[in-house]
């Protein structure tokens, strides 16, 4: 059975290392959507486009590195055939390890969009843009930086919560129960009426690569402090103590709500059995945590 275009979109191959899949393909992918959703032209400017891969990547890759060019060159080579570099055979010779350099794309004025079957399809079923966008969301990002990707790119329809892995909904009220509805990093504890305010379930490993709905995986978290997890700008240890990257800095505000909690031990859970699994936490230290 021939795969739908949807399947062909998330079958693309990614790098992986530790249980967690870069992101590079999957941003430009969303770039080229959020373009296509836009009415632009099929093909876009690898000079206009790089630029935002390059912000995204930095945020959103755990390395901070943001090399686009590998994505843009190495795309068109994946078997599932929904990218193309019009300008591939005038950018031959290939250069080192079978790419093309970012200098050598701008230069020769590259060009990189869907095939034009792919794209006609797309245009004419919008939603089905959303699909593969949710798809790509879902896959590779936790929630929290969704909205923000979306943002960051201009895509003009919201995409709709669909998940591939289903979650379970008893995970956030169990986890927020376990840490007695409080922030285990701030002690944060506002409530609307009887119902919590600002407090989020957050997983340690990404629900997107993999990591359980289990009170194990999980912690009690302020909104500020859960976004924060997510970006990598603070990880826990192993003897389960906050840590602060070094790539966080602070100019204002009354009060830092990040350094002061360096080296500050999480809230215990109300029992042991509930504390934080070592190898969730090695797992974001590793994938996640932006080193100094």
């Amino acid at each position: 059975m021939t795969p739908s275009i949807a399947e062909r979109f998330a079958s693309i191959t990614q790098f992986q290392r530790g249980g967690h899949r870069a992101p590079h393909k999957p941003l430009l992918l969303l770039i080229a959507l959020a373009r296509l959703q836009r009415g632009e032209p099929q093909y876009g400017a690898y000079s206009e486009m790089a630029p935002l891969l390059a912000e995204l990547l930095a945020l959103y890759n755990r390395t901070g590195l943001a090399h686009p060019h590998h994505p843009f060159w190495r795309l068109q080579n994946d078997s599932s055939a929904i990218w193309e570099v019009p300008e591939r055979e005038r950018l031959l010779p290939l250069e080192n390890g079978g790419d093309v350099s970012n200098a050598r794309l701008i230069s020769g004025d590259a060009h990189g969009g869907f095939p034009t079957e792919i794209d006609a399809h797309l245009r004419a079923h919008p939603s089905v843009v959303n699909t593969i966008a949710t798809g790509l969301l879902h896959d590779n990002f936790p929630p929290s930086y969704h909205e923000d990707i979306l943002n960051m790119i201009g895509m003009p329809w919201v995409v709709e919560e669909a998940p591939r892995r289903i979650r379970d909904p008893k995970f956030r009220g169990s986890v927020l129960r376990a840490y007695n509805y409080s922030c285990a990093i701030c002690g944060y504890d506002g409530r609307l009426g009887e119902k919590s305010m600002g407090l989020e379930a957050a997983h340690i490993k990404w629900h997107a690569a993999g990591g359980p709905d289990e009170i194990e995986n999980g912690l009690s978290l302020c909104t500020f402090h859960h976004k924060v997890l997510d970006l990598g700008g603070l990880g826990i240890d192993d003897e389960l103590r906050v840590v602060i990257s070094g790539d966080v800095n602070v100019r204002s505000g009354p009060t830092d709500w990040l350094h002061q909690f360096h080296g500050q031990p999480l809230a215990p859970p109300q029992r042991e059995s509930f504390q934080p699994a070592l190898a969730f936490i090695r797992w974001h230290r590793s994938e996640v945590f932006k080193q100094p």
